[in-house]
């Protein structure tokens, strides 16, 4: 029998028309796994997003109470707030609880006398000042609201007498610890759900306890946010201590039955889960094939709890599975125009990836700006493109928390931050405004943080447009760090001018603020340069960049010299031979600081070189020149000079300074004379 022959385009047609179904069939099966796999990674992100969400709205409740009683108890240390005022302490916890919605209570317990005072909010909103001693009234407490405008309302009602905190479990936990230490969850006397922080207060001196500062939180919130997550979909939300206490829940489900069938298909007790081990589970509610995971989160150091999500199984898959059916019946379908459509889907799947892959090249290089995204029809794709969006805005978050320089150098080098440090010669700064605790006392919490974020925003454009890294914020100064982590050639040099524009544009600012009735704002320096221990320290967890070493420690102290010398911008001798001519400088002080016994030679930075005022180097010059007499020991002579130059400068504090100690060295002559003054305060 002859070989039967077939045409070209038949063999084309069949080639073709083989492969393209081939191609499909391939297709559907490899897009049923891959969808499978893309599901499967969506859920655990949605779980890891879930879980991240509740840790954060908890670290976000909880986190500013053990910021407020370390400050309360830094307060008390340093006689800021007396503890034994308890008029003035209550007064001091109504008005911060007015700020800090999400806290129902502050109070403060003595050890000494048993004396109570807090501040709470009542179910309409209203600040109630509770006040108790045991030795006034039988300890019955006392309460009044506190009006916005300071009034008193006396809350007539008669509260059970004998209330002493020394007896509370939350007074005697707090008294055997030297840290912040966390209830368990109990009903407060509201009938609520919620837990304790306290903090025990003792005395700087001798360590014996004083008292005990407390804060307290409803749990009400936490169960909010979780309803917020779970609406619209069939999905169980719970958020339990270790021990198995509920914190908040919330589903679409059902009521307490979905969430006892939850908890009880987790297959170990929720404490022995580990916080990088999560912990799968699968079990059946009614007509849902649940399936969950539970995760143990630390939002807070010393308190930890476990994250519960689970969700109806045809939530995540019911989709593949349709897709896996609509893609067979579309294919065959679509065989005759697969090439033109191939195309189309081409164009209309590689502009949204190329699109995020440059975002991501701008993310490596920390380019955090806002980039327009070409929608996509994929949900995949689209999801991607919103989680990019999504860690961006976190990463700007993270941004205005740590040297965007520091960053910026890991990433450019592919490197990760890890714990170390190196020597490395640095220019340090130290910023603080003058007499800013005492004016804060007569400003409200809200201008007082306006004020301080003013200068902040001031300082940190001066700092950064100079090459310097801000490496953290100290109560109402700052610490400024030159030559670090890059390479910063003339540091020295533009430490000094960075220090210069603060001072020169908070000068600038005077008339305007006086004009809007705003306090005048002036700020201290001290500026060293030598060599230090920069990078990150702190522990594998959790570090900081900063720096270590008696250079920084002598930049610090210089800073603190300016209020006994009366001037702005006091620098050590390292700098001013750094610096050559570029800055007029007047030699104030060899002095021995807090903690060295090496003298300093300290000089004020009067300004640019080019830019200073004949009048300020005449008065320079004569303040060297008794200077000069003051280190030979010729203390009549040294008198003599400065009498003249406070007669012409009677603002010249410096000169006073160094002339009332002149006048006690010619009453009380030393036996033996070096010419370094020692000083004993920071």
């Amino acid at each position: 029998m002859a070989d039967r022959k077939h045409s070209f385009r038949t063999v084309l047609l069949a080639l073709v028309l083989g492969s393209l179904s081939l191609t499909v069939a391939i297709i559907g099966v490899v897009a049923f796994f891959t969808s499978n796999r893309a599901v499967e990674d969506l859920r655990d992100r949605q779980y890891d997003l879930t879980s991240r969400l509740m840790a954060r709205e908890v670290t976000r409740l909880l986190a500013i109470a053990p910021k407020l009683l370390k400050s309360h108890v830094a307060l008390s240390q340093r006689e800021v707030l007396d503890p034994a005022d308890l008029n003035s302490l209550g007064l001091h916890f109504a008005e911060t609880l007015r700020y800090e919605p999400d806290l129902s209570w502050l109070s403060y317990g003595s050890a000494i006398t048993g004396g109570f005072v807090g501040a709470r909010r009542n179910s309409d909103g209203d600040i109630v000042v509770n006040r108790s001693e045991p030795e006034i009234n039988a300890g019955r407490p006392t309460e009044f609201i506190l009006r916005p405008d300071g009034d008193q309302q006396p809350i007539n009602q008669e509260l059970p007498p004998g209330y002493d905190p020394r007896d509370k479990p939350w007074f005697k936990r707090a008294s055997d610890s030297l840290i912040p230490v966390w209830s368990e969850i109990y009903l407060f006397n509201e009938g609520v759900p919620g837990l304790t922080l306290s903090l025990a207060d003792r005395s700087p001196s001798t360590g014996e306890l004083r008292g005990v500062f407390t804060a307290d939180y409803t749990l009400k919130a936490v169960g909010t946010f979780l309803d917020t997550l779970a609406v619209g979909s069939d999905r169980v939300l719970i958020l339990t201590t270790p021990d198995g206490q509920v914190m908040g829940s919330a589903s679409t489900l059902g009521g307490d039955e979905v969430f006892e069938s939850t908890l009880a298909a987790i297959p170990i007790p929720p404490s022995e889960i580990q916080s990088d081990s999560p912990i799968g589970f699968a079990f059946e509610y009614e007509n849902h094939n649940m399936i969950g995971v539970a995760r143990r989160l630390e939002p807070l150091p010393g308190f930890f709890c476990v994250a519960v999500f689970a969700a109806d199984e045809h939530e995540f898959f019911g989709s593949v599975r349709n897709n896996a059916k609509a893609t067979l019946v579309l294919g065959l379908c679509a065989l005759a125009g697969s090439a033109a459509i191939s195309f189309f889907l081409a164009g209309r799947l590689a502009r949204p990836l190329a699109l995020i892959s440059e975002d991501l090249q701008k993310i490596a290089r920390f380019d955090l700006q806002k980039v327009a995204q070409s929608p996509s029809f994929v949900h995949e794709i689209s999801i991607v493109g919103e989680s990019v969006e999504r860690m961006k805005a976190g990463l700007r978050s993270f941004g205005r928390y740590v040297p965007t320089t520091l960053v910026r150098s890991l990433l450019s080098q592919g490197l990760e931050a890890e714990l170390g440090a190196v020597d490395r010669r640095l220019t340090i700064v130290f910023a603080d405004l003058a007499g800013f605790t005492a004016l804060s006392e007569s400003l409200t919490p809200a201008q007082t943080v306006e004020e301080m974020s003013e200068f902040f925003q001031l300082a940190t454009e001066a700092v950064e447009t100079h090459s310097g890294t801000l490496d953290k914020f100290l109560g109402d100064g700052l610490l400024a760090l030159f030559n670090a982590p890059l390479d910063v050639p003339d540091h020295e040099k533009k430490a000094c001018i960075a220090a210069l524009e603060i001072r020169d544009r908070l000068a600038a600012a005077g008339p305007q603020r006086v004009a809007q009735d705003r306090p005048l704002l002036k700020a201290r320096f001290g500026i060293n340069t030598g060599e230090v221990l920069v990078g990150n320290i702190g522990t594998n967890e959790r570090f900081a960049y900063t720096v270590i070493g008696d250079q920084a420690n002598l930049a610090s102290r210089l800073e603190g010299l300016n209020k006994q010398y009366g001037t702005e911008i006091l620098a050590a001798e390292s700098v001013r031979e750094s610096t050559g001519n570029t800055f007029a400088w007047r030699k104030v002080d060899q002095v021995a600081v807090l903690g060295r016994n090496e003298a300093t030679t300290v000089y004020e930075l009067l300004g640019r070189s080019d830019a200073i005022a004949p009048g300020i180097l005449a008065l320079r010059d004569a303040y060297e020149a008794a200077m000069d007499a003051y280190y030979s020991g010729d203390f009549a002579e040294a008198l003599a000079q400065l009498k003249v130059i406070t007669a012409s400068y009677p603002d010249d504090f410096p000169a006073k300074f160094l002339a009332a100690r002149c006048s006690a060295l010619v009453q009380n002559p030393p036996e033996s004379w070096s010419g370094v003054f020692v000083t004993g305060t920071k």
